[in-house]
Order: structure tokens, then sequence, then C-alpha cells
């Protein structure tokens, strides 16, 4: 009897972990109540003005064509298990310098994320005659990407900035446009972008600017010097060559050939040793100034 009931008991106790366990998944699975969190919940299709608020994408939202969803200024949207925007309508962010309409990762993902999510990221997507306009937006969430199906996209960006370099870019029938991360980008109008690439350079600190001609100088200089010194090393040895020759030599012909390649190898190896001296001072030099060469 003992044996039975200890068997029992050794059967009951998988069977008890199981079920506690399927009980906490199923609760960490449930949705939370975003209400309670703070935040307004958008799903399906949606159309209209939507005021500054923040704004939890719970299901795929759907904008018709003809339809337009307009964010305002100070808008926070938030993705929840790989939700995306369908764009057949127009997406138009509103967003402000002071007040810019923003992608952000919804904080608490990681603690209440679907296993059976079947997307790992984000996305806006333009399909169909959809457009996406966005105008002073922040794009923070690095899971968030920015589509067209098609060639012929319909996407605006106007001061838009992406923070991460993982997802700084948008796809167009398949082609990605890379941009700067951390400033303020524009797209179809690429060419406000390079002046902006332009004010990022010549942003970099004044010691940095300075200290950047040392690299070309250096591997220059070096170049020299080693060259300089290989060409000396050749025709110091074939100076000696031809100067023991010249002495050696009995035919008078022979002794003015010896004399003449004697003189011109050293004349060789004193312009090759003036130029590793001018490249030894040049490398040399880079050290003494314009900071410390870092």
């Amino acid at each position: 009897m003992k044996l039975i009931k200890a068997f029992q008991i050794l059967t009951l106790v998988p069977i008890c972990l199981v079920g506690a366990f399927s009980l906490a998944l199923a609760q960490t699975e449930s949705p939370p109540d975003f209400r309670s969190l703070g935040f307004l919940t958008l799903k399906g299709e949606q159309e209209g003005e939507y005021d500054r608020a923040d704004y939890i994408v719970t299901e795929d939202v759907v904008i018709k064509a003809g339809d337009t969803m307009s964010l305002m200024a100070g808008t926070k949207i938030y993705f929840y298990e790989g939700a995306v925007f369908s764009v057949h309508g127009t997406l138009l962010c509103k967003g402000s310098s002071s007040a810019p309409v923003s992608f952000l990762r919804f904080p608490f993902e990681s603690k209440i994320r679907s296993a059976e999510s079947s997307r790992s990221y984000h996305g806006l997507v333009a399909s169909g005659s959809g457009c996406i306009s966005l105008f002073h937006t922040v794009v923070a969430d690095s899971e968030l990407y920015i589509v067209s199906n098609r060639d012929n996209a319909k996407i605006l960006l106007d001061n838009v900035v992406f923070h991460s370099s993982v997802n700084s870019s948008i796809n167009i029938g398949g082609k990605t446009v890379r941009f700067p991360e951390q400033v303020p980008v524009f797209y179809p109008d690429t060419t406000r972008n390079t002046a902006v690439e332009q004010k990022v350079e010549l942003g970099l600190p004044e010691e940095r600017r300075k200290q950047r001609w040392k690299i070309p100088v250096r591997i220059t200089s070096g170049a020299m010097l080693f060259a300089g010194a290989a060409t000396w090393w050749y025709y110091n040895k074939e100076a000696e060559k031809y100067y023991q020759e010249y002495h050696r030599s009995k035919d008078p012909r022979d002794v003015t050939s010896h004399y003449e390649k004697n003189h011109t190898s050293i004349t060789y190896r004193d312009i090759s040793a003036c130029v590793a001296a001018f490249g030894g001072l040049a490398f040399t030099v880079t050290f003494f100034f314009g900071g410390s060469g870092k």
C-alpha cells in the first residue's frame, strides 16, 4: 500500500507542475490592460485625425484606399507583437520640431510578448496606391521598418530621425535606400541629405580635423623612407662593385666603363639617401605637430 501511495504521489507531482506552468504561461500570454498603463489601443481599419496621445498598436492597422490617418504633433506610437500599419490610403505624421511624432518600442513587450507571434518586426507598409508621409518624425524602435511593395512608392520623409543604424532605411520594391542615423533625413529630396551629412562632417571636433592630415602624410613619408633606404642599399652595392672592378681592370675600355658606372651608382645612391632622409623627417614631424595624432 505504501508503494502504491508513493507511486500516486510521484505521478501527481509532474501533473501539478505542468498545470501550474500552463496557467502561468496563459497568464503571461494574455494581453495586458493597456488602458491602465496609459495607452489608447489601435487596431483594424483606421482613418481621421488622432490627437496627441500614447497609442499601442495591438493588431494590424489598415488604412483603406481613399482614407487618411493623420497623427498630430507629439503623438507616440508603440507596437505590440509585430503589428504593422498596412497603408492603402494615406498615413500622415504631422509632427513639429518641438513635438515630433514618435514610433517607439513598447517598454513592457519583452515581458509579455507572445511566443506564438508570427513577426519579430513592426512596419509601415505601403501597398497599392498607399502613401506614407512623415514630417518631423522620430523612429526610435529598432524593429520598425518602412516598406513599399512597389517601385513607384509614394514615401515622403521630411525631418525624419532614425535612432538606430539597424533600420535607418526604407525599402522600395525590394531595393533599400539607407540614411545616416541620429540626424534629420529627407526623401525623395535627397539633396538636403547631402547638406546634412556635410554638416555632420564639419561638426567634428577641431582637434580631430587638425589631425586628419597625419595619416596620408605618414603613409607617404613611410613609403619614401623605405623606398629610399632600399634604393640606397642597392646602389651602394653597385658603386662598391664597379669601384673594385675599375681597379682590377686592365683594358682601358673596361676601366672607362666601370668608372662611369661607379659614378652613376654614387649619384643614384646620394639621391636615394636624400629621399630616405626627407621621408624620415616628414614621418617624424607628424608626431610633434597637430596634437597626439590619434
